[in-house]
C-alpha cells in the first residue's frame, strides 16, 4: 500500500531527508499548544460549573418558594377551619337563644 505523503520519519543509522527538520518543526508551529488547549477546557469546566450552580439555586428558590405556598396554605386553611367552626358555634348559640339579651344575664 502506497503512503498519502511524504515520509518524514527518521531511523537510526539513515540520512535524514533534506527539509525533513523543517517540516516536522513547521508541524509543531501550527499545531494549536497544550496551554492553549487547557485553557479552553477550563473554561468550558468554569462555564459548565458556574451553569450547574445557577440550576442549583434556581432549584433552591422554587423549593423555598414551594415550601412557603404550602405554609400559605396550612395557615389559611388552619384559619377558614377557625372560622367555620366559629360559625357553626354562633348558629347553634342564636338557634339556642343563648344570644339574646334576655337569656344573657341568665347565665
Amino acid at each position: 500500500m502506497e503512503s498519502q505523503g511524504p515520509n518524514i520519519t527518521h531511523r537510526a543509522g539513515e540520512r535524514p531527508v533534506p527539509g525533513q527538520a523543517q517540516m516536522q518543526r513547521d508541524g509543531l508551529v501550527n499545531q494549536p499548544s497544550d496551554t492553549q488547549n487547557q485553557g479552553q477546557e477550563n473554561n468550558f469546566l468554569q462555564q459548565t460549573g458556574d451553569s450547574v450552580k445557577n440550576m442549583a439555586q434556581g432549584a433552591t428558590t422554587i423549593a423555598q418558594g414551594a415550601v412557603q405556598g404550602v405554609s400559605n396554605v396550612a395557615q389559611g386553611t388552619a384559619l377558614g377551619a377557625a372560622n367555620i367552626a366559629q360559625g357553626a358555634a354562633d348558629a347553634v348559640k342564636n338557634t339556642l337563644g343563648k344570644n339574646s339579651p334576655d337569656n344573657l344575664s341568665a347565665y
